[in-house]
């Protein structure tokens, strides 16, 4: 499994977030995948996304369609996980076609 951390940013929202894509990486893992209910031959993989303040993890945007930023957001990591950066900000308003240029960073803004 790998973990990256996001910059998730909307509309005045900035929220620091983990994805985790579910790629088995030995039998174990691939034992509990299945454990719990995982389709190992899914392609995009599976992601989990989830704030780094607490809270939910989610994998379907569907369950968050009430909350825009990850409603956006997780399948657009989905698609993209391999060529995201750890720590890179996901600007949903860009995403959607709301701006022109993704947001910077807050870290460069402060």
């Amino acid at each position: 499994m790998k973990a990256k951390a996001f910059e998730i940013r909307d509309i005045g929202t900035l929220m620091p977030a983990v994805a985790i894509q579910l790629t088995p990486e030995n039998e174990a893992e691939r034992f509990l995948m299945r454990r719990a209910g995982w389709s190992l031959t899914d392609e995009p993989h599976h992601i989990l996304l989830g704030r780094l303040d607490g809270g939910k993890f989610v994998y379907d945007e569907y369950e968050m369609q009430h909350n825009s930023t990850f409603f956006t957001s997780i399948p657009y990591i989905r698609e993209h996980f391999d060529e995201l950066e750890s720590g890179q900000v996901i600007c949903t308003e860009f995403i959607r076609g709301e701006r022109e240029t993704p947001k910077q960073s807050e870290r460069e803004t402060l």
